[in-house]
């Protein structure tokens, strides 16, 4: 769905503040715009994700820690590739 957006700076004349040139303003508040918007999107896949780990679930990791089963992983794609 497309729909117009008005995007009005507060306080009115805001806009002689930002420190680009008039014909790339917009470009910069559709970045800024984007930019906000990726991370509420984010935040919203972190509080969804919450909880969807369970240690119950990977057993190898919470009985040697995640650094050793990394470091194990990691030799045995050593000594196969190499």
């Amino acid at each position: 769905m497309v729909g117009r957006l008005e995007h009005p700076l507060q306080p009115p004349g805001r806009a002689d503040a930002l420190p680009y040139p008039l014909r790339k303003r917009s470009k910069f508040v559709a970045k800024a715009t984007r930019k906000e918007l990726r991370r509420i999107q984010f935040l919203q896949a972190i509080q969804e994700a919450a909880g969807a780990w369970k240690d119950e679930d990977h057993p190898e990791l919470v009985e040697k820690g995640t650094y050793q089963w990394v470091r194990e992983l990691r030799e045995k794609e050593h000594k196969r590739c190499c």
